[in-house]
């Protein structure tokens, strides 16, 4: 079916509500058969969820570029904000040491808890990476699978997979 959208009669006049269908030029009484209503019903479902899901991607593309000025804006002044608070610690511990060892004391902490911040990472990185099965054949013709999971699991799993050969 078509959409047959209603024309303006008069340039200010506001559009009609609703929609007129019409059929494909076929005559009112519709002598399709099953089938070929069933394929008709196909295509416009192909068709509606084809549009659905651009409609989707076009929205979360739009959302996404909103986000990522959004992001990036708050990303820049946390920074600004925190290189201020990092100047007035170093501005404070100089009224207790001189100036440059304030400055060292609260650099070395920073790269201190930037190193301690980066393990942590590589931590949850190991984590998140999926085994890696390796495999080993034996003499007697089996092949087994060796995974190596992350250190905090434990020893290396080993299983059978079957004759070789």
């Amino acid at each position: 079916m078509k959409l047959d959208y209603p024309i303006r009669s008069r340039p200010n006049a506001k559009p009609q509500l609703g929609l007129a269908f019409t059929d494909r030029g076929k005559s009112t009484t519709d002598d399709r058969s099953v089938a070929d209503l069933i394929n008709d019903l196909t295509e416009q479902l192909k068709r509606l969820v084809r549009d659905e899901f651009r409609l989707a991607v076009f929205e979360l593309q739009r959302k996404r570029k909103r986000l990522k000025f959004g992001m990036g804006t708050a990303t820049v002044a946390s920074l600004l904000g925190a290189a201020t608070v990092v100047a007035a610690a170093v501005l404070a511990l100089a009224l207790v040491v001189p100036g440059w060892l304030s400055a060292l004391i609260i650099g070395v902490g920073l790269l201190l808890f930037a190193g301690l911040a980066a393990l942590v990472g590589r931590k949850q990185i190991k984590r998140a990476t999926p085994r890696s099965p390796k495999r080993l054949s034996t003499e007697s013709g089996k092949t087994w699978t060796r995974c190596t999971p992350s250190a905090s699991l434990g020893a290396p799993l080993l299983g059978v997979s079957g004759e070789t050969g």
